[in-house]
C-alpha cells in the first residue's frame, strides 16, 4: 500500500506514518512466533502515531487485515472476535494503558472493515461485526457528543480525543440506524441543558439526515417524531425552506411573501427555535429581512413574552443594531439568545444598553481578532462573532460551556456574571478584546492577567465560544495567580495543589482556615467574582 501525496508532491505526515507503520507490519509479519513479541512494540507505536492523525482510523481499517494475519492480536482476547463482549469495549479505550486503547481502537476498526465486506474472517461474519459494533456505540453514545472530562484528560492525554475521533468515524462507518432511537434521546438530553455551543449536536444531526435521505436505509419506527424535529429544526423549518433552497434562493421567496405569509414563516421558525434550542440559518436571514419591516413581526420570529416584547419597543434600536451586526447565518444560533436576552429583561438594567452600544463599536486587539478569526474564520468578521457571542452568554447565562480545558472556575464566573451582573460582564469582555489584559483586585492588590506566571491550562482553549475564547485565558491566569498567593497559607494545600484545587480563594486569604472539600472551588469563584466586582472600579484599565 503506498502512501499518497499531497497537491505539491510532497508526503503529508499522514503518509509519512502510515509508510512507518506498513513496514513495522510487514517485519511482523515476517518475524516468527517467538520473535514477535519484540517486534510489536514498534508496530503499537506507529498505529498510535497513525490514529492520532486525521484520517488515521481510515488508513488503520484498509490495513485491518494485514494486522491481523501479521499477528497483532495473538496471544490476546482480539484474536478471537466471537468471544468479545461490546460492554467491555469502553473500558479497555477507557484505559490509562496507551497499548490497550490501541488493540482496542484497532480491533474496533478491523470490525468495521468486516462489517463493510472488506476483509472476510473465517470465524466472524459481517452481520456479526455490525451488530457489535452497534451494541458498543449505543453503550458509549458519551463518546460521541461530549469532550474529554478533566479526569480523562488527566489519565490518558492526547489519547482522549483519539477516541472520540475513534467513535466519529465507527458511527459514520456503520450507520446510525442501529442506535438511531439512544442517539435521538441523548440528542434532546443535551438540548434540554440549552447550551451555547450547539455546533457538536448540529453537526450530528446534519450526518444523520444524509443518511436517512439514502433509500436504501430503513430506519424503522424507532426515531419517531423527535428525530423529525431535530432535522426540521435546522432544515426545512417553514414552507419557504421546506426544500432547503439554499440562503439566495430563500431570500428571493421571501420578498414575493406578503404580510400574513411572513407572520406565517416568523410563527414557525420561533416555535422550532423554542421547542429544539437550535436555529436555522433561515431564520437568522428572515430576521434580517424583517428589520426593514414591522417591529410586530420581529417580535413574531423571536418568540417573545410580554416581557421581552416591551424590552424590544423601548429598545428597539440597539436591538436593531445587534441584528445588523451579529445575527448572520454563520451565527444564526445567537438569535436564541436575543430572544432570551429580550424576555430575560436584561435590557432594563440601566448600564447595560450603554455597555452593548459599546461592545458594538469596539475597536479589537490583534491578539482577539487573531484568536477569533483562527476559530472561527473570517466570514462573519471577528467583531460579529464575538458581538454574537455576547449575545448568546447575556440570554443563555446557564448554557456556559467549559470546552476540552481545565478552566472550569473561568466558566462558572462568566455564568454567574452573565446571570447576576451582566455589565461587569461586559466591561470584562471590553478589558480582554482590546486591552489584551483584565486587572482584578484582590486583597487590596491588583491583579493583571499579563503579569500572572500562567493558569491552569498549559495551551489556548480553542472549543469554546468566543466571549469564553477571549476572556477566560485571562481569568485562567488571574485565578491561578490567587490560588500561588493563598497556596503556603493554614488550610490550603501545598504539596502539588494547583489552583483548581486550592482552599478557600480569597476566604482563606481573608482568615479563613476551613479545609479543602469538594466544591470549594465553586465557593471561591463565588467570592472571587463578587469580591473583584465590589472592589474594582469602573474606571479600572481604560474603564469604559
Amino acid at each position: 500500500m503506498e502512501p499518497t501525496a499531497d497537491a505539491e508532491g510532497a508526503p503529508t505526515t499522514l503518509d509519512r506514518r502510515v509508510g512507518s507503520l506498513d513496514d513495522a507490519v510487514r517485519a511482523l509479519s515476517e518475524t516468527r512466533d517467538f520473535g514477535k513479541p519484540a517486534k510489536l512494540r514498534r508496530v503499537l507505536e506507529a498505529l498510535r502515531r497513525v490514529l492520532r492523525q486525521p484520517g488515521g482510523a481510515a488508513a488503520v481499517q484498509a490495513r485491518a487485515q494485514a494486522l491481523d494475519e501479521a499477528g497483532l492480536f495473538d496471544g490476546t482476547d482480539w484474536a478471537f472476535p466471537a468471544i468479545l463482549i461490546p460492554a467491555l469495549a469502553g473500558p479497555g479505550l477507557r484505559c490509562e494503558n496507551a497499548d490497550t486503547l490501541v488493540l482496542e481502537a484497532t480491533s474496533e476498526l478491523r470490525l468495521l472493515a468486516i462489517a463493510r465486506g472488506e476483509y472476510a474472517h473465517p470465524a466472524f461474519s459481517a452481520d456479526d461485526a455490525h451488530q457489535f459494533l452497534s451494541q458498543v456505540l449505543a453503550m458509549n453514545l458519551d463518546l460521541l457528543f461530549t469532550p474529554p472530562n478533566e479526569a480523562e484528560r488527566a489519565r490518558q492525554g492526547r489519547n482522549a480525543q483519539l477516541i472520540r475521533d475513534l467513535f466519529q468515524y465507527l458511527a459514520d462507518g456503520i450507520g446510525y440506524d442501529s442506535v438511531l432511537g439512544e442517539l435521538v434521546d441523548e440528542i434532546w438530553r443535551i438540548l434540554r441543558q440549552r447550551p451555547i455551543q450547539v455546533e457538536q449536536v448540529q453537526s450530528l444531526i446534519t450526518r444523520i439526515s444524509v443518511y436517512r435521505s439514502d433509500p436504501d436505509v430503513d430506519f424503522g419506527s424507532t426515531s419517531g417524531q423527535g428525530l423529525d424535529r431535530l432535522i426540521t429544526s435546522l432544515f426545512g423549518t417553514t414552507e419557504a425552506c421546506r426544500d432547503d433552497p439554499g440562503i439566495p434562493a430563500f431570500r428571493e421567496r421571501l420578498e414575493a411573501l406578503d404580510t400574513s405569509g411572513l407572520q406565517y414563516e416568523a410563527s414557525g421558525f420561533a416555535r422550532a427555535m423554542h421547542d429544539t434550542g437550535l436555529v436555522s440559518p433561515y431564520h437568522a436571514e428572515l430576521l434580517r429581512f424583517l428589520l426593514g419591516d414591522n417591529d410586530y413581526l420581529v417580535a413574531e420570529a423571536l418568540g417573545l413574552s410580554d416581557i421581552g416584547r416591551t424590552c424590544l419597543m423601548r429598545y428597539r434600536d440597539v436591538v436593531r443594531r445587534l441584528v445588523e451586526e451579529a445575527v448572520h447565518p454563520q451565527t444564526a444560533q445567537c438569535v436564541y439568545g436575543l430572544a432570551l436576552l429580550l424576555d430575560r429583561g436584561v435590557l432594563h438594567e440601566a448600564p447595560v444598553v450603554p455597555a452593548l452600544w459599546r461592545q458594538l463599536s469596539l475597536e479589537l486587539s490583534p491578539t482577539a481578532r487573531q484568536r477569533l478569526t483562527a476559530v472561527f474564520g473570517d466570514e462573519p468578521s471577528p467583531e460579529a462573532r464575538l458581538v454574537a457571542g455576547v449575545i448568546s452568554m447575556l440570554g443563555q447565562p446557564l448554557g456556559v460551556g467549559q470546552g476540552d480545558n481545565p478552566t472550569c472556575q473561568s466558566a462558572r464566573a462568566l455564568s454567574m456574571w452573565a446571570y447576576n451582573d451582566p455589565d461587569y460582564l461586559l466591561q470584562l469582555v471590553v478589558w480582554a478584546a482590546r486591552d489584551d489584559e483584565i486587572i482584578m483586585h484582590f486583597e487590596g492588590s491588583p491583579l493583571s492577567s499579563k503579569d500572572s506566571a500562567g493558569g491552569v491550562a498549559k495551551a489556548l482553549p480553542v472549543d469554546l465560544d468566543p466571549v469564553s475564547l477571549i476572556v477566560v485565558p485571562h481569568l485562567d491566569r488571574i485565578y491561578a495567580e490567587m490560588g500561588r498567593r493563598c497556596a503556603d497559607r493554614p488550610g490550603t494545600r501545598t504539596a502539588g495543589s494547583t489552583p483548581s484545587s486550592t482552599a478557600g480563594g480569597p476566604r482563606a486569604a481573608s482568615g479563613s482556615t476551613s479545609t479543602w472539600r469538594p466544591g470549594t472551588w465553586w465557593t471561591w469563584t463565588s467570592s472571587c467574582a463578587s469580591s473583584t466586582r465590589a472592589t474594582t472600579p469602573a474606571t479600572t484599565a481604560g474603564g469604559r
